[in-house]
């Protein structure tokens, strides 16, 4: 009973403190973003970055299908959570189980958020799947679903260097992410997951198979 007592004295007091934790504010959290450099007549001379090669962009400016086509692809109960599915979880469970590994994780868009904005931690540890559900909700409880939509589309790795979806849209397809189709939507929303396995042109089929299944 000892052992049992200590775990859940333990998790009593991990829930509480990050119950009572704050969300640092979107302003707060620390985004490297990409330069660019204009000549005396606006012209674009060059774009320089570190690791992370960013453009953060006012995302309600952006088509609706580009939003649509990341929640179809990572969380189509978005607008039903609160921060976190626990219909998601249960479907990511049953496909991990059947399937022999760990290939769905369960996460929402919130939940995707804060893991790689705020806490920062990419391991599957219990604990941090407790501060990462926590501080979804309480994210969700602060923020419009469009704001936290925006967050997130500001924040994602999409492969070739590129943070976010304005990146994104320049490292594919040479344009502004407020000029993407439809289908370019659907493909980059496709890759999240791993971008790097889904090149066009090393796994062509496999690219085009992801992006119909968001359409």
């Amino acid at each position: 009973m000892l052992p049992i007592g200590a775990l859940f004295v333990g998790g009593a007091i991990l829930v509480l403190t990050y119950a009572f934790a704050s969300i640092p504010l979107p302003r707060d959290v620390q985004l490297n973003q990409a330069a660019k450099v204009y000549d005396r007549n606006g012209k674009l001379i060059g774009t320089f970055s570190g690791e992370e090669r960013r453009f953060i962009i006012d995302t309600t400016k952006l088509p609706d299908h580009v939003g649509q086509a990341v929640i179809s692809a990572e969380d189509r109960s978005f607008y039903d959570h609160n921060g976190v599915s626990i219909r998601g979880i249960i479907r990511a469970g049953w496909a991990n189980v059947t399937g022999g590994e760990i290939a769905q994780g369960g996460s929402t868009i919130s939940q995707q958020y804060i893991k790689t904005a705020v806490l920062r931690d990419p391991s599957r540890t219990v604990s941090r799947k407790i501060k990462e559900a926590i501080l979804a909700i309480k994210l969700e409880r602060r923020y419009s679903k469009e704001e936290i939509l925006g967050f997130y589309l500001n924040t994602i790795y999409l492969g070739r260097g590129a943070y976010g979806i304005e990146a994104a849209a320049n490292a594919y397809f040479d344009k502004h992410a407020r000029s993407l189709t439809l289908a370019e939507s659907a493909y980059l929303a496709s890759i999240i997951p791993a971008p790097e396995s889904f090149q066009t042109n090393e796994h062509p089929k496999e690219a085009r198979a992801r992006r119909d299944r968001v359409l």
